[in-house]
């Protein structure tokens, strides 16, 4: 039995007919706790120092916000913009970057169980390699994972370690690979660079898969 000490919530939730069972969890432990595998540990990231190199990478006329044409340049940031731009201006500061990183630290949950499907022209791609990639302003202690479509053109992230299955709290770029007889097989207009973005977060988990839409055209 998994102790409640590291599990606050499991819940079992369908995608499209199938069920994917998901844990939130909460990684801490409280003293009397059974013995349990370690956790892993939590990315350690300083809100105020990811914010700052956010505007650094992507701040091109140095004016202390991101507007709409220099954030568009992070997909991770493009998900996240309506949940972090706190007074609706389509801009972001490094204050509301800092924040929205801080209310991932201080969440109780830390791993989000996260499904990704793909359709290329409406139609479910199977054997497709999405890769999630933190994005660049939260550091090097944010792992990155991978999984594959299946048949149903879903992919099911694990994390980092299959014992705990989920993705930590944070933004991420979504990176596509089909290789077939070594050969990239998806239109170049996905592979040559981050085109898709998304925000793990509690208030993203729906209980089922964020569709990714391609078109060959």
């Amino acid at each position: 039995m998994i102790s409640r000490c590291l599990f606050r919530q499991a819940r079992a939730f369908a995608v499209d007919g199938t069920m994917l069972v998901g844990a939130l969890l909460v990684l801490t432990a409280s003293a009397g706790c059974s013995p349990l595998p370690s956790a892993p540990r939590i990315p350690g990231v300083s809100a105020k120092r990811a914010a700052a190199k956010a505007m650094s990478l992507y701040d091109t006329n140095e004016d202390e916000k991101l507007d709409v044409e220099e954030f568009s340049k992070c997909p991770a940031l493009m998900w996240a913009v309506y949940r972090m731009d706190q007074d609706g201006d389509r801009a972001l500061t490094a204050v509301e970057i800092a924040e929205r990183i801080q209310a991932w630290k201080n969440s109780e949950t830390q791993l989000i169980p996260v499904a990704i499907s793909v359709y290329l022209d409406n139609k479910p791609l199977a054997g497709v390699q999405v890769t999630l990639d933190p994005a660049e302003f939260l550091g090097s202690s944010y792992p990155q994972v991978q999984a594959t479509t299946n048949s149903k053109g879903e992919a099911y992230f694990k994390g980092s370690d299959p014992r705990f299955p989920g993705v930590f709290l944070g933004c991420y770029n979504v990176l596509l690979s089909k290789i077939e007889e070594g050969q990239e097989t998806l239109p170049e207009a996905y592979t040559s660079a981050p085109v898709f973005g998304y925000e793990v977060c509690p208030e993203s988990w729906w209980g089922r898969a964020h569709r990714v839409r391609l078109s060959s055209q």
